[in-house]
This record gives C-alpha cells, structure tokens and sequence, in this order.
C-alpha cells in the first residue's frame, strides 16, 4: 500500500504527529479539523506497505525561539491530534514535538528507513496507554514542620542555639542540607509506596523530575487499556489512604510519549564524510558501507574481544 508521495502544499514543510497502521486511515479520529492542527492545513496520511505516518502542511519552527505561549500551542495541537487518533482505538506512535519532513517523499522514507523498529513498536504498543500521576504533598508547611522536629535535626539546631557569636551561616546551610536529605527521604518513601500499590496495574513506570519540593511523584505508568479501570480503582485506594497528607492528580490516557517516542535526526554530510575517512573508506562509500566497517570497528576493539587492547578508544 504505497502512496504517491510530493512536495507539500504551498511548498511547506510537513509537521510529522506520529505513526499508525495503514489499516487505521478510515478511523473517525482523523477527521480533526484544520484550525486544532499545527499549520492550521488539516491533517493527512502517508502510507508506506502497512505503515502510516500523520502530518501536516506547516512551516519549520525551532522550539528554543518559540514563546512559551507558543510552545504550549503547538503542543496542545500536537496532543489533541494523537489523543483523537487514540480515541478511535488506533494504536500510535507518536513522534517527538517539533519534528518535521521537508517532503511528502522525506516523510515516507522515514517510514521506510525505520520500518522494522516501528513495526515491532506498534505490535507492543497495541492496546497500551500511558497514565500520568503527580503526587503533592496537602499541607508542605506541616511538612517543614514534622520533619524540622526530627531527632538529628532537633538536636543539632539545640547545639547552635548557645554558641557564642550566633549562628553562622555555614550552620544555616547545614540546617537546610540536613532538611532537604529528610524531605528527599520522606518523597522516597511516599513514592515507592505509591509505585508498588500501583504496580499490579501497570506495566512500567518511567519517573520523570519533581518541578518543587512540594511535588512527591511525577511518575508515568504504561498500562493496559483493558486495566485502565483496576488503575483508577488503585489510584482511588491511594487517595483515601493519604486523604490527609497528599493530593493525587491523573492526567490520561494519553500516548505512550514516556515510553515510545520517535525521534527523527537527519545526518549531516560533514559528520558522514569524518566518519568514512576515520574508518578509511573511500569517497564512494555508502551510508550502509559505513554503517557496517563501523560496527566491524566496535567489535574489533571492544575489550571482551581484544584483551590486548582493553583500554582502546
């Protein structure tokens, strides 16, 4: 099943969403409207054998010059797009924000090139979705509070309190170290606690940085669509059992962005022409040429092979 591919309308660049079965073309979740997709130009779909990828007419964006105003519209779009292709029961992998093809035939090539790993993407992907819970703690003052009364930290503050000349401010920051190692205890405990009861639910967990001290979890679950209720009732389990303590937030179900996500990088001639002269092939040499004398190279000098050469760079 093979498209015709060509230059894009208007002589735009393609933004590319993600990757879904051939067979999903017909699904009811593409028929977004023009005005929800980036480039406002609606969406379609390039096919390569069973293999479809998702985009758009639209003009190349680096996402470091964009507002943060901006950044979050064009993610929202990018969202809304693979979030309705899901809602049709379609199993996608969604590419990372920010992509794009120059041509209706670079978009289809990027299929073809990475055709096996995204084959063997969409077969686990199939009836996965990902799950996001944020864990903040109710009462962070309470917090402070609790754990400043610590036995060590008590303690050392009763040492300070009669040293001559007043506390320096070599003793603040130990203060404040010996809290934040408390708090960073405290978060570890609460969030293993939260994984685990979750566990059962899920199939992986990918944990993503707290944006502040008051956030304990930031975590990602890959579950499966058929367990997404058990997850919600765990989820629910946990929310009466820290009733006091934490506030619990799940954003879902969304693509696998955590777990599964594309990402496209096109090599550039100077990088591809170091490489063949460092592996001393000719000028005629061929991307695959080069591909192979280097995994030759790697296996040559890797130090289970080559115990003359175990510091070879």
């Amino acid at each position: 099943m093979q498209n015709t591919a060509s230059r894009s309308a208007g002589g735009h660049s393609l933004y590319v969403y993600g990757v879904i079965p051939a067979t999903a073309q017909s699904a009811p979740g593409l028929n977004i409207p023009a005005h929800e997709t980036i480039g406002d130009m609606g969406i379609k779909t390039l096919c390569h054998e069973e293999l479809a990828v998702i985009v758009s007419p639209a003009e190349p964006r680096e996402l470091a010059s964009l507002r943060k105003d901006e950044l979050a519209k064009m993610l929202l779009a990018h969202q809304r797009v693979v979030e309705r292709l899901m809602a049709s029961s379609v199993a996608v992998i969604p590419f990372r924000l920010g992509t794009y093809a120059g041509t209706e035939i670079d978009a289809v090539e990027i299929l073809s090139k990475g055709a096996r790993a995204i084959r063997r993407l969409v077969g686990e992907i199939g009836g996965r979705i990902e799950m996001d819970v944020v864990a903040t703690y109710a009462d962070f003052a309470s917090v402070l509070k609790e754990v400043g009364e610590e036995d060590d930290i008590r303690k050392f503050k009763e040492t300070l309190g009669g040293a001559p000349g007043g506390v320096s401010v070599d003793d603040r920051m130990k203060v404040g170290f010996m809290v934040k190692q408390a708090l960073d205890r405290k978060r570890l405990d609460l969030s293993r606690q939260i994984a685990e009861h979750l566990a059962a639910a899920s199939c992986a967990q990918c944990t993503h940085e707290n944006m502040d001290d008051k956030m304990v979890m930031n975590d990602a679950f890959l579950i499966e669509f058929a367990h997404r209720r058990p997850f919600e009732f765990a989820l629910d389990e946990l929310d009466a059992r820290f009733a006091k303590t934490l506030h619990f937030r799940c954003v879902g179900p969304l693509a696998p962005y955590s777990f599964y996500t594309l990402e496209f990088k096109r090599m550039r001639w100077k990088d591809i022409d170091a490489a063949r002269r460092l592996l001393g092939l000719g000028e005629a040499a061929s991307a695959e040429e080069i591909k192979k004398a280097f995994q030759h190279a790697a296996q040559a000098l890797h130090p289970d092979h080559n115990g003359q050469a175990a510091d070879a760079d």
